[in-house]
């Protein structure tokens, strides 16, 4: 997908943050054959111990051993994470299926950049670097992560997509 298409985000305040997610989701929706991701929202929405049902869709953990974690991310169309860091945790990030939008802090510049999700893709964040995903597809992101503190202890929200 071009890049050049993604709005420049800005989230001065909770309401800009949910106004950019919502609107970029829904006009940049596609509806996409999504197998795999069906296969994994199927397991989350089954429940036990290896997943963690969320708003937005939910978490497959695959594997955990101190430090080393992961994860699929399991983000039903239209939906977003929350915009959030870590203290210490360091993560990369893999497209597996469907699309979506991946808006972060740049290391460099401080600036919000935004930029596409989609299988063969990934990018690694570091520890302190604000982001979130927008699910603009049924959307399936492996996360492989080092997390000191213990799996998601150092989550710090600056903005969730939920009331309250």
């Amino acid at each position: 997908m071009d890049h050049q298409n993604l709005p420049s985000p800005m989230f001065p305040d909770r309401a800009s943050y949910l106004s950019y997610c919502s609107e970029l989701a829904n006009r940049l929706r596609q509806d996409l054959p999504t197998p795999l991701f069906l296969k994994h929202r199927g397991t989350i929405t089954a429940g036990g111990d290896s997943v963690i049902p969320t708003s937005w869709g939910g978490v497959r953990v695959l594997s955990y051993e101190h430090p080393e974690v992961e994860k699929f991310l399991v983000v039903d169309q239209g939906r977003f994470l929350a915009f959030e860091k870590h203290a210490e945790k360091v993560e990369t990030l893999f497209g597996e299926e469907g699309l979506g939008v991946l808006v972060y802090r740049c290391e460099l510049t401080a600036q919000l950049r935004a930029e596409f999700i989609e299988p063969g893709w990934t990018r690694t964040l570091q520890p302190g670097q604000e982001h979130t995903i927008i699910a603009l597809s049924n959307l399936l992101v492996r996360e492989r992560s080092t997390d000191p503190c213990g799996m998601d202890k150092d989550l710090i929200f600056i903005f969730s997509p939920d009331e309250g």
